[in-house]
């Protein structure tokens, strides 16, 4: 039997005690995403249990908008005839007259309108019905927008499509029939009523005319009657009843432009004023003054740097070129250059523009909207102008017009300065300028209700369109996710607060002992796991070899921080392989409290420590020789005397009588952290082996035990790390 004879060199000396205390930590990225490798399996399953009923309510409680929308157009310059009224035209009056129609559209009559109509029915639709005020949340849904253009876009947006929809079309036809249809109601009540008026002042005028009238008869001032009807157009247009009802008509229109003639120059200072000041507005918008971290920004932008250096590199060309010339800047050539040199800086200048309002955020539809209004002001400014022009020449034909309309006395008496007066003359011309203004308005009501409206539909509400289906997709996935997240926090939780050995490396990094075995785990039934967890036994029994038996340590304890933790495998395979190796090697099972070597060993638990510490029989008795040649002493029958018994002088001398014949004594002992009798055992080893086993041992215990067995000045400690893969073995 080959035995290994201890070195001449001094006894080894104990190993320096460490100070207790926290050890440097894992990475704790590392660490998270173990523990998540580690319960994936329960994470899945568990998440989705989680996250499916969490996913259906986030679908549920976040339902996606559908919007649906409807356009009306507002003509901005309303039918008229022959000018029509000049305070209905404008762009003041047309912006009012679409804030006065936005205002209708949510009105309390519209929307009541709306939902009492049976062709709809929108009152009894899911989304209203489930209301308690259905005209309030109208009010606050509905949406009536206009961007400066003729259309008005009624929207709305809810859970239901089809009610979205029926409720837009109810609204706009509500509005069409109340506001629109009722708007040319009114004015067909109006037209009856100036028709009225136009048939009494016509019986009055026909009574006053009669034989006696100095104008002429009856049937000669209804013939030039503006709307009259006579069945004896006798009168001719040179007679004087002709020219007498014609006089009021040919003064009152040279009137009316004599006074518009006076009122253009004010309306055109007006526009003009309006158009300056739409101008500074928006050269104010495009010269708005840049803080100075946008300023740096726009300095050191590449494009803008590069536009400006090319239009620097052009007027420097421009410069030599006008230099070295004879004819300096009267040459075509240098011309050219000095073109393009301020062609380049108009375009960096124009490029810093556009980058300066991109910085900025500079409202491009504030500036797009009050350019279209400077356009329609200039278009006024035109006709306007246009207009000025031609009313000296309609002035004068005018003018022309009323001195021929004068009866040939009025003329003469005008001429003399004689005042002809006749007053049943004056009632009738009178009457007759009643009668004319009566039934222009009256003709001017039948054009406006034979012309289009000056609101209508241009588009019918849309078919509803999904708004926030991404919303609501997201929502969705996030509340999904949101299960498997929580699962796999509390796995993290979990796995945190336990701290359980998941890999070597983190067993190395947590622990101030060296690691000096790393057994695999063995598979039930798989004969290569087997083999790699007795290779690996080998090489833990050639590093205790090499470390601690070749420097005179002879007794080996093998523990861990609490039970089952692998110290009953390591113990027996480490004794097996010593065994093996030509070893004179004992084991003895120090685990009094739960012995289990004695099933590894195959044999019975009859004699053993126990029996020794009590001095019931002799070593000799108690020693089992197995097949291999490895002597074994099973625990024996526990008692509280044996326990008892189990330090002290009675435990160093058992220890000295057991290790005398034999090259190693391996001694299983029992959790460091548990029993008392563990640390007597390990402070009296010249090693000790604490084992750490997969997802069993838990770090501060491991640390806590390495730190006691410092404490006791343990000759030398080592870590054996079991259940570990394959690929951390080959270590």
């Amino acid at each position: 039997m080959t035995t290994l004879a201890p070195p001449a060199a001094a006894p080894p000396k104990p190993a320096a005690a460490r100070k207790p205390g926290p050890q440097p930590q894992p990475n704790p990225g590392v660490a998270v995403l173990t523990y998540l490798r580690l319960h994936w399996l329960l994470i899945l399953f568990c998440g989705a249990l989680v996250g499916a009923p969490a996913a259906y309510a986030a679908w549920s409680l976040l339902p996606g908008k559908y919007g649906s929308y409807a356009l009306l157009q507002i003509e901005s310059n309303p039918f008229a005839i022959a000018g029509g009224d000049p305070g209905r035209s404008g762009v003041t009056a047309f912006d009012t007259y679409v804030k006065t129609q936005k205002s209708l559209i949510r009105s309390v009559f519209v929307l009541n309108s709306a939902l009492s109509d049976p062709t709809f029915g929108i009152s009894k639709l899911p989304t209203l019905a489930e209301q308690r005020d259905q005209v309030k949340y109208l009010e606050e849904k509905l949406e009536v927008e206009s961007t400066g253009s003729e259309l008005v876009k009624i929207s709305l947006e809810g859970d239901r499509p089809d009610d979205v929809r029926k409720i837009v079309s109810a609204v706009t036809a509500a509005y069409l029939r109340e506001c629109v249809e009722d708007d040319i109601k009114r004015r067909q009540a109006l037209k009856m009523k100036v028709d009225g008026w136009k048939v009494e002042l016509d019986k009055l005028l026909t009574l006053r005319l009669g034989p006696t009238s100095p104008t002429g008869t009856a049937v000669d001032m209804a013939v030039i009657r503006v709307g009259g009807v006579s069945p004896l157009p006798k009168a001719t247009p040179d007679s004087p009843a002709v020219r007498h009802a014609l006089a009021p008509y040919e003064r009152d229109k040279f009137i009316k432009l004599r006074a518009e003639l006076e009122r253009l120059p004010g309306d055109l200072a007006e526009l003009k004023a309006q158009d300056d000041d739409l101008a500074e507005r928006i050269e104010k918008l495009h010269n708005a003054p840049l803080t100075p971290d946008l300023q740096a920004v726009l300095d050191n932008d590449p494009e803008v740097k590069g536009k400006r250096a090319e239009a620097d590199a052009l007027r420097r060309l421009y410069q030599h070129h006008r230099r070295i010339h004879e004819n300096g800047d009267a040459s075509p050539a240098v011309q050219a250059k000095k073109a393009k040199a301020a062609e380049a800086d108009a375009e960096a200048d124009k490029l810093l523009r556009d980058k300066t309002d991109f910085l900025l955020g500079r409202g491009k539809k504030e500036v797009e909207g009050i350019t279209a209004l400077r356009k329609r002001v200039r278009q006024r400014f035109d006709q306007l102008t246009a207009k000025l022009k031609e009313l000296p020449a309609e002035i004068e034909v005018a003018g022309r017009q009323f001195a021929d309309s004068l009866p040939p006395e009025v003329v003469q008496a005008a001429g003399t300065r004689q005042p002809v007066a006749d007053p049943q003359a004056t009632d009738i011309r009178t009457l007759d300028g009643l009668y004319a203004t009566v039934a222009l308005q009256a003709e001017r009501l039948r054009f406006e209700q034979t012309s289009p409206a000056r609101v209508w539909e241009r588009q019918p509400a849309s078919n509803p369109s999904l708004k926030d289906g991404k919303k609501q997709l997201l929502a969705t996935v996030a509340a999904g996710l949101l299960g498997f997240a929580l699962v796999g926090a509390g796995a993290v939780a979990v796995e945190s607060r336990a701290k359980k050995v998941c890999s070597l490396a983190e067993l190395t990094a947590a622990s101030p002992a060296p690691v000096v075995g790393v057994i695999p785990a063995v598979v039930a039934n798989n004969e290569v796991s087997r083999a790699a967890a007795a290779e690996a036994m080998d090489k833990l029994r050639s590093r205790v070899t090499q470390a601690y038996l070749a420097r005179g340590a002879t007794t080996l304890c093998v523990t861990s921080p609490l039970g089952d933790e692998g110290k009953a495998v390591a113990a027996f395979g480490l004794a097996n392989s010593l065994a093996l190796a030509g070893f004179k090697t004992l084991l003895v099972d120090f685990d009094l409290r739960t012995p289990v070597l004695h099933h590894h060993a195959a044999v019975p638990n009859q004699d053993g420590v126990c029996d020794l510490l009590l001095g019931r029989c002799d070593h000799r008795r108690a020693m089992i020789v197995m097949a291999n040649g490895l002597h074994f002493i099973p625990a024996g029958t526990f008692s509280e005397e044996a326990r008892a018994a189990a330090v002290g002088d009675r435990l160093a001398k058992l220890l000295s009588n057991l290790g005398q014949p034999f090259d190693c004594v391996v001694l299983h002992g029992h959790a460091l952290l548990a029993a008392a009798e563990g640390v007597e055992v390990a402070r009296r080893a010249d090693a000790v082996l604490l084992c750490g086993s997969y997802r069993d041992t838990r770090l501060p215990l491991l640390r806590r035990a390495v730190d006691r067995l410092a404490v006791m000045e343990v000759p030398h400690v080592g870590i054996v790390y079991l259940g570990a893969t394959t690929h951390e073995a080959l270590c």
